[in-house]
């Protein structure tokens, strides 16, 4: 499963990485901004039609209800006022009170009919006002009450209790009926408010992940940059960064990877020059002095033999003071392919001073380095003879563990043949000088 999601990741990175940085920069913005913009803008919307919404429906339940409430209590005075008449106590002005009343039942029916009133309470109630209203009138208006109006007091407070009890259940059901709508209402702004929720935690979510696949193409090249700087660093040849893409970030990539390769180029050619010889194009003497190290090692390890020769040029000298140095230089550069010729691909050649060298020879007896330093004098006598700008060779051989315990024991010990076999050399020509 982690190995698809990075396979989808990587496949969008690369889609990416062909938008320039700044493209994709302007286009994560948009993609950002717009949808957080655009439900901002909703959500404003809604809330400010929700509390208009609210704000309207507490006026038409203001508005709905005062008509009824009032109502009910100028029928309730009448009725006190009936009651206090019966008792013979001073009342309010029955006709004004009673102007009251119908001007509220007029008020209420110049008004638009709500739904939520039942019309038949409303006009029970107003019929049973009517019929009420002249003996209210005529009883309030008496000091003291008589005997033979008490069938009247009963009729007309009868009818006003009816009318009361008319309002009151119309009241009631316009009571319930705004509850009702309020709950509807508060249950729909409470969807309304989920459905931002949700569409505010999905812009989230799409901002969190359109945010992390932006930022993963940036860090993802930046991080593989790092990494062949610290292999490079570690001192790892060939390591190279993938160049995906068409993107600043590539064309960065594809710089690096120049300048790595550059830079490669030019160490080897400090590592060349650093071990070979510019003149003879062989080891230099700290080249050479690392391939018997590493061969003695070999040796240690793996119980191989290992001979070294030491190879000096007889005449050198006089051809440089006689035809000048760069005759000298032709000779040394000519004495090296002579030898390198004569050597095996196995074998290592390096120069090691002015005019002598080393050859190290792996998995060699004594008696095969000795064979092979006779063939290199004779056939490089043979080469140069007749020839006064060309030397000859002494050579000198030794071998481990006969005559060397290590690499110092043993180009010392070849060091000390090759002036034996000089001492010989020359005794052999003064003998020949001699007998001519």
């Amino acid at each position: 499963m982690m190995r698809r999601w990075h396979n989808v990741l990587t496949a969008v990175e690369a889609m990416l990485r062909r938008i320039s940085v700044a493209r994709r920069t302007i286009a994560v913005l948009v993609l950002l901004l717009l949808p957080l913009g655009v439900l901002s803008l909703v959500s404003i919307t809604v809330l400010n039609t929700q509390q208009n919404a609210f704000r309207q429906s507490v006026q038409e339940s203001i508005d709905t209800l005062m008509p009824l409430t009032t109502l009910e209590y100028y029928l309730q005075n009448a009725r006190i006022d009936e009651l206090e008449a019966e008792t013979g106590k001073p009342v309010s002005d029955a006709h004004a009170l009673a102007a009251r009343i119908d001007s509220a039942f007029a008020q209420m029916r110049r008004a638009e009919t709500s739904p939520d009133i039942s019309v038949q309470l409303v006009e029970s109630a107003h019929t049973a006002w009517a019929e009420a209203r002249p003996a209210v009138e005529q009883l309030v208006a008496q000091a003291h009450i008589v005997r033979d109006t008490a069938p009247q007091l009963a009729s007309s407070e009868q009818e006003i209790a009816q009318s009361i009890g008319d309002v009151q259940q119309a009241r009631a059901q316009l009571t319930q009926a705004i509850k009702s709508r309020y709950d509807h209402a508060a249950h729909a702004r409470h969807a309304q408010i989920v459905r931002l929720i949700w569409a505010w935690a999905a812009t989230l979510l799409f901002a969190i992940v359109l945010i992390g696949v932006f930022v993963y193409s940036l860090l993802r090249p930046v991080r593989a940059l790092n990494r062949v700087a610290e292999r490079l660093e570690s001192g790892e040849f060939g390591a190279r960064v993938p160049t995906v893409g068409n993107d600043e970030l590539t064309r960065l990539s594809q710089r690096f990877n120049a300048m790595v390769e550059s830079w490669e180029h030019t160490q080897r050619d400090l590592l060349i020059q650093a071990e070979y010889d510019a003149l003879t194009q062989v080891l230099n003497r700290r080249g050479i002095r690392s391939v018997l190290d590493i061969e003695f090692v070999a040796h240690r390890e793996r119980h191989r033999p290992l001979s070294v020769l030491v190879l000096d040029l007889d005449r050198f000298k006089p051809i440089n003071d006689t035809y000048g140095h760069g005759a000298g230089d032709r000779a040394l550069v000519w004495i090296a392919e002579q030898i390198t010729h004569t050597l095996r691909k196995t074998d290592h050649l390096g120069r090691y001073g002015g005019d002598e060298f080393l050859a190290v020879l792996p998995n060699t007896r004594q008696t095969e380095a000795i064979r092979l330093a006779e063939r290199l004098t004779q056939s490089i006598d043979r080469a140069a003879r007749g020839r006064p700008t060309l030397p000859a060779l002494s050579v000198g051989a030794a071998s481990t563990p006969e005559d060397g315990a290590n690499a110092d024991e043993l180009v010392e010990a070849a060091d000390a043949a090759l002036y034996r076999h000089k001492q010989w050399r020359r005794e052999q020509r003064a003998a020949k000088s001699l007998f001519q």
